[in-house]
């Protein structure tokens, strides 16, 4: 199997790996800046180009979209276009009409076509997705969820201002908010309706929002919120879920998920950890892209879709349209 990874970023690198890891030897990595070329031709022997146009001229089976997030949906339609299998990171395209676009290819190319929703692959979240499902705390009535990061510590080699954070426009804090909303939306459900604040609250060299914080109705009638920043230090990422019977918190970095019930008046750990003693983040990276590569093979049908994050996409804008008008809007 051949493929092409589109922007050899550190998100370009790490799917690298992941296909090395996968056992995929024949690899071509596009990237316009001769620097991260050379920097992934040294370190992982793959064959570089500097346009896409050379990368699908490779004849791959598959293609990997890591470029920056508003030029995913063009790197995809092309991908598809030359009838690969396509995998995008994160997008952030800047109408809906572009995510209807692909989400309409998609659906006659023949090929698979499917977006990143890497948390859904972290045993964490997995173990909270088991326990809302049977209902361990009962009907699940609010959650408040927190993603914070450093934005200067993400690629602590380049300045902000050399890649894609430095502008709203081409994705930077708006991918964010989407990569924490699907784990949000797959465990508690498509949103209704949202209120938001967001705004550039720091000193940082960007024009993108740092802080982003979201009300949501979700559709089955819990209420949620979602405060997303580029600013915390140190990084952590943390939810706590609240039902009617009970609650769970998760947080990230000590990788565990608690679960109260009320009729024990106690705190019991989901299974053992939940079997995350020696776990690393690349692994969920990892089992994301091999589960994409058993889709292509046909073993397994790929666990969401570009309509599902068209949703995810439409809350976002629902969320900077509130933020801008002051006003709930509906999703």
């Amino acid at each position: 199997m051949r493929a092409t990874v589109i922007g050899l970023g550190s998100m370009g690198r790490r799917r690298v790996r992941n296909l090395l890891a996968a056992g995929l030897r024949e690899i071509t990595g596009v990237d316009p800046r001769a620097d991260r070329r050379e920097q992934a031709r040294q370190l992982y022997g793959i064959d570089v180009v500097a346009s896409r146009d050379e990368g699908l001229a490779r004849a791959p089976d598959v293609v990997i979209v890591a470029a920056p997030p508003d030029q995913h949906t063009d790197a995809a339609l092309a991908a598809l276009a030359a009838g690969a299998h396509c995998f995008t990171e994160i997008n952030c395209p800047r109408t809906i009409d572009e995510s209807d676009r692909l989400i309409a290819a998609a659906a006659t190319a023949g090929t698979l076509a499917v977006p990143s929703c890497t948390l859904r692959f972290h045993p964490a979240l997995m173990a909270v997705k088991r326990l809302v499902d049977e209902q361990a705390i009962g009907t699940v009535l609010t959650s408040s969820y927190h993603s914070g990061n450093y934005l200067p510590n993400w690629h602590p080699w380049e300045h902000i201002r050399e890649y894609y954070v430095a502008s709203r426009e081409t994705g930077g804090g708006r991918d964010q908010v989407v990569f924490e909303l699907e784990p949000i939306c797959w465990i508690m459900g498509a949103v209704h309706s949202v209120s938001a604040m967001a705004a550039h609250c720091s000193t940082l060299e960007t024009t993108a929002f740092d802080v982003y914080h979201l009300l949501m109705e979700h559709v089955g009638g819990a209420i949620g919120h979602l405060q997303m920043d580029l600013l915390a230090q140190p990084a952590e990422r943390s939810w706590r879920v609240i039902g009617s019977d009970g609650s769970i918190h998760w947080n990230w970095s000590d990788h565990r998920v608690r679960w109260y019930r009320p009729d024990s008046q106690s705190w019991r750990e989901f299974g053992d950890g939940p079997g995350l003693a020696g776990w690393a983040t690349e692994q969920m990276y990892l089992d994301e892209l091999n589960h994409f590569l058993a889709a292509v093979r046909g073993d397994v049908a790929y666990c969401s879709s570009f309509a599902v994050e068209r949703h995810l996409l439409a809350v976002l804008f629902a969320a900077e349209t509130s933020a801008a008008s002051g006003q709930r809007i509906s999703v």
